[in-house]
């Protein structure tokens, strides 16, 4: 195995199947410095929340089990990484059909959380994954992930950069914080850097005042709708998600793929698609520090 990255509590690190060849990611959480921290409901919340979505925008995690020490999540690997190292490594704007894509795998994804009444509160670039040759972009990381119950959420949480101006405020806050993420985040595919810069006191008064700027010329006027109608200081006033799917960018940003894929179909024939296998998992809701839980496969 090698590591892909670590966390407060654990590494990521690339594993493989030796029955089958099936490559993984493993997510390894030392239970010692979850409960240092106490953080063992968030943690909880994080890997049922996981196993809970099934969305093509959305990773995967494929089982969960944990031992004494550990808890373990074998998810999908991300054979293109991440979408921060995808823009470091272009150093420059992305163009808008590749920013276009990013942005709207990533609302369709967040769009399906929403559906479920949980917001995902720490969206970022390093948190949507690449996968395959068409660079499609799953949401990962349910770490600050949160169940949209009745009561008041005020927890601060998240990166500074993408914060929305009610958390920074200490204001109750839903998933309207995921709204104002992408802006943040398609803001900074198109310009290639964030919206709101500077020092820690010029950059949190700025996010508070919406105090952004969109160069004149540097994007067409679709993109530039949607960031005005999502970096909005009220989060009850953002454009909607069923808004955002229904853009006109959106829609002629999937015609296009439509018309290549027909296209690519055309030139080399029907394939036979494998059919999907169904799998249940039994888990164990609690995460103790001593006792081992496993999962099993049906």
């Amino acid at each position: 195995m090698c590591e892909l990255g670590a966390g407060s509590f654990g590494v990521v690190q690339k594993c493989v199947n030796s029955t089958n060849g099936g490559v993984y990611a493993m997510k390894t959480i030392e239970k010692a410095r979850v409960i240092e921290k106490d953080m063992g409901e968030q943690v909880k919340r994080e890997v049922l929340t996981q196993l809970k979505v099934k969305h093509k925008n959305l990773v995967r995690l494929h089982y969960y089990f944990e031992d004494a020490a550990r808890i373990y999540c074998l998810l999908e690997f991300a054979d293109q990484g991440q979408l921060f190292a995808y823009l470091k490594a272009e150093k420059r704007p992305l163009p808008e059909p590749r920013a276009a894509s990013f942005f709207f795998d990533t609302a369709r994804g967040i769009d399906y959380l929403h559906s479920l009444r949980v917001a995902h509160r720490d969206l970022k670039p390093e948190n949507v994954l690449l996968f395959g040759d068409e660079l499609l972009a799953k949401v990962g990381d349910f770490g600050w992930c949160v169940e949209l119950t009745d009561g008041p959420r005020l927890t601060f949480c998240g990166t500074l950069e993408y914060v929305s101006p009610e958390m920074l405020c200490g204001e109750p806050h839903d998933e309207a914080v995921d709204l104002w993420a992408l802006g943040v985040l398609l803001y900074e595919m198109l310009l290639s850097h964030a919206p709101f810069l500077g020092s820690k006191k010029d950059l949190m008064d700025k996010i508070c005042d919406v105090d952004f700027h969109i160069p004149k010329g540097s994007m067409s006027p679709g993109p530039e709708e949607l960031i005005r109608g999502l970096l909005v200081r009220s989060g009850s006033c953002r454009m909607p998600l069923k808004r955002i799917l229904e853009h006109e960018w959106y829609l002629s940003v999937c015609y296009a793929q439509d018309a290549l894929a027909a296209r690519t179909e055309l030139a080399v024939g029907d394939q036979p698609r494998p059919k999907a296998r169904s799998r249940k998992i039994r888990i164990s809701t609690s995460l103790h520090r001593h006792r081992g839980r496993h999962v099993q496969e049906n």
